[in-house]
């Protein structure tokens, strides 16, 4: 039986609490998996708002091109988040902040209270699509960015939602 992601994650994405973008972190990616899911991202971007800045000269910068940009993401001089609005099968997500904190992460946040319960199961497959690119892929909310009680909610949803469609 399938369970009702937003009866268990309401409070996780319904709530709106200012100031409060938690994050989802996927680790364990190697350089192309972690290209291919910014190039899936940036495909089907719906808009992009870049805030990328380079770490030695404190300058912002304004890529061109999809290529310039996922190369400024992954690059160690360069810090900084990507908001975007992804398409999945014709559902635009609420804006979703991009951060890359070292080359085998991603971290996907969120604004709370932006979500709805459609949305919040277009965002469950997309971290499924994420997770069928590699068994190793670990995929959390991140305490840092997070009360533990919301971490625990999500975690434990994830693996249910994972069993209940069959990965």
């Amino acid at each position: 039986m399938l369970t009702d992601i937003w009866a268990e994650l309401e409070q996780v994405f319904g709530l709106q609490v200012t100031d409060m973008y938690p994050g989802i972190k996927v680790h364990g990616l190697d350089h192309q998996s972690q290209k291919v899911i910014l190039d899936y991202i940036f495909e089907n971007a719906s808009e992009i708002d870049s805030m990328l800045e380079d770490i030695d000269t404190g300058m912002e910068l304004y890529p061109t091109t999809t290529e310039s940009l996922i190369r400024q993401m992954v690059a160690d001089d360069v810090d900084g988040m990507v908001w975007v609005g992804v398409k999945m099968d014709g559902l635009t997500l609420p804006s979703l902040g991009l951060f890359t904190p070292d080359s085998s992460s991603l971290s996907i946040h969120y604004i709370m209270g932006m979500w709805k319960p459609i949305e919040l199961i277009g965002l469950m497959e997309f971290l499924r699509w994420i997770h069928d690119l590699g068994d190793h892929l670990q995929i959390r909310m991140e305490e840092e960015t997070a009360p533990a009680i919301m971490c625990k909610q999500f975690d434990k949803t994830w693996q249910t939602y994972l069993k209940d469609t069959g990965c």
